[in-house]
């Protein structure tokens, strides 16, 4: 068998794998748990340098996705874009990432990282992945779903900011969300500074509120990476408020 055969064997395999490992995960028969260890010792039969080969291929395909996840994770905690990304990625290949390691899928990818160095070829993979991964394309097309998330920070906040009002009885912000947002972003530099501070959970209503702004300031950096225009994300946060301000009507 050549090269070529070894690779479609091996390919064939690993779907039966997975397929398998489903059936088996849904039923847990004796006879299926057989099925895959037959499995793993074909794929085991095939040489070490075409499954390393297969396996750094495939992590190689992953890698502008899971670029681009880590870019948003690293805005959303209002850590620099670009300037020290390529090192950042490098250094994962010893030192797990905070921002990955809490995603099941993105730490497989971070995984398979130091396959490529093994193979010479992880310099060049981080390059074409993080330029794939800066246009942006594929997550364009699902900018929706980051505004689910941003308009439900947003409801937390409005909710929280009442809880803050009838617990001291005014509020030293401007009441427009536009105007406060302005303000907000002014404390990004205090936010990156004591990101933990603004990421507990608490009963304390100051503290809430805190939480509540570094939240949709978060998000408002995502949207505004992915392309979302200042004008558009702050006219949405209008409609918000006034959806919101109408619910709390008499």
């Amino acid at each position: 068998m050549d090269a070529n055969q070894y690779l479609q064997r091996l390919r064939t395999l690993q779907k039966q794998l997975a397929d398998a490992n489903v059936v088996y995960d849904r039923f847990g028969r004796a006879d299926q748990l057989k099925q895959i260890e037959q499995i793993e010792a074909q794929i085991q039969a095939i040489p070490q340098a075409l499954r390393d080969q297969v396996y750094c291929d495939e992590i190689r395909m992953e890698l502008p996705a899971f670029v681009e996840s880590y870019l948003l994770k690293r805005a959303a905690r209002f850590i620099e874009g670009t300037a020290d990304l390529k090192d950042a990625l490098l250094r994962m290949v010893t030192t797990p990432d905070p921002l990955i390691t809490t995603n099941l899928q993105l730490a497989r990818v971070a995984k398979g990282l130091p396959a490529l160095q093994q193979a010479g070829t992880l310099d060049e993979d981080l390059d074409i992945a993080i330029e794939l991964a800066q246009s942006f394309d594929e997550t364009r097309k699902v900018i929706g779903s980051y505004y689910v998330t941003f308009e439900r920070f947003v409801r937390e906040y409005l909710d929280d900011r009442e809880r803050f009002r009838v617990a001291q009885g005014h509020l030293d912000e401007a009441d427009d969300l536009r105007a406060a947002l302005r303000q907000w972003q002014a404390n990004i530099v205090e936010y990156r500074a004591n990101f933990a501070a603004y990421d507990r959970v608490s009963s304390d209503p100051t503290i809430r509120l805190q939480v509540a702004r570094r939240r949709v300031v978060s998000q408002v950096v995502v949207l505004q990476l992915l392309g979302a225009g200042s004008e558009h994300i702050e006219n949405r946060m209008a409609d918000i408020q006034g959806n919101w301000n109408a619910k709390q009507a008499p």
